[in-house]
């Protein structure tokens, strides 16, 4: 997630280099109108940046999925044990430390997903239809 954020604040920087209303520099009576470059280095750094926004994008939709589907599954199968005589209280006891050591994990990876839907954003990044959204996420982790 780090290096994601990093290459497209990079991109972004990269793209304020070009920002500039100048287009000439003189050098004494000699004028180098430089426009047309600018205006095609300026569409390639926004093609570039579109290009990775997108990769990064899918790549968390993926992230995210998964993620919720592992809760959903984990909160499933707490809601479906009990500690009845009849049924074996070490099944219960495994599955509730194999799910206590998932969760410090599980609590990183959410705040991963947080910051990489915010920069998505921050970035202006058009999600699609179906994106699970964050706050779908967190109530699920909830």
């Amino acid at each position: 997630m780090e290096k994601w954020t990093q290459l497209l604040n990079e991109i972004r920087q990269g793209r304020k280099t070009f920002d500039t209303s100048d287009d000439k520099k003189y050098f004494g009576a000699m004028v180098i109108n430089y426009s047309g470059v600018k205006q095609e280095v300026n569409n390639k750094y926004d093609q570039w940046h579109k290009e990775i926004l997108n990769k990064f994008g899918n790549k968390l939709k993926t992230t995210m999925r998964a993620f919720y589907q592992e809760i959903q599954g984990a909160r499933r199968k707490l809601e479906g044990l009990s500690v009845d005589a009849s049924d074996d209280v070490t099944i219960f006891v495994t599955e509730i430390q194999e799910i206590k050591r998932s969760v410090q994990g599980w609590e990183q990876s959410l705040e991963r997903q947080k910051r990489g839907q915010k920069l998505l954003h921050s970035q202006r990044y058009q999600f699609p239809n179906d994106w699970l959204w964050i706050d779908i996420v967190e109530f699920e982790w909830n």
